[in-house]
């Protein structure tokens, strides 16, 4: 585990980003420290190596992952918001890679990157602003890029989309984070061995 160094951006800038494209980033308060602990403690497990995740934001849940995962591990970072990347690419960890691209290409992209399949997939995606059908495709593109036994961890404030995700998914356990604005769920998902 290695110390990490906050990224700098201020709340005002997040707000003015919330605000300016509040359909990718779905909010215009970041995530709690208590909800990025809580993702943050289901990496804590030596065999996840090739680590991704979608929609980071400004890093809030990103700074915790460096925080867990081990040494030898990769971060793969899909981030559409362009002044998030740049913010993003700024944080000093070797272990980490900040793409701007669309977590729908998440295949190709890991491709890229001579990646066959991730460990776990972490992502604070707002897929209730989404169509359900949209958010079908992600989740499938998620499922697809997981290697046997992966896991899939999504935040959300609701529970509305929980039947997808059990129909796309071969098991789901709920946590529930109330120390958060809005207070949150992570939906912890597993693909079959």
């Amino acid at each position: 585990m290695s110390k990490t160094k906050k990224i700098n951006i201020s709340n005002l800038e997040f707000i003015k980003e919330g605000f300016k494209n509040i359909r990718s980033i779905g909010s215009v308060s970041r995530s709690s420290q208590f909800v990025a602990k809580s993702m943050s403690k289901i990496l804590i497990h030596p065999e996840y190596k090739t680590i991704v995740e979608v929609g980071p934001g400004d890093g809030a849940i990103t700074e915790e992952i460096l925080k867990v995962m081990s040494s030898d591990a990769k971060l793969y970072i899909l981030e559409i918001n362009e002044n998030f990347c740049n913010q993003l690419s700024l944080w000093p960890d070797p272990r980490m890679t900040v793409i701007q691209d669309s977590a729908e290409n998440l295949k190709s992209v890991l491709e890229n990157q001579n990646v066959q399949e991730a460990d776990i997939i972490i992502s604070a995606i707002p897929f209730l602003l989404f169509p359900r059908d949209e958010v079908e495709k992600f989740l499938k593109v998620f499922y697809n890029a997981l290697r046997p036994g992966g896991k899939y961890i999504q935040l959300h404030y609701s529970l509305n989309l929980k039947d997808l995700y059990e129909e796309i998914f071969d098991e789901v356990k709920l946590r529930f984070v109330p120390i958060n604005i809005p207070p949150a769920f992570i939906f912890e998902c597993k693909k079959k061995v």
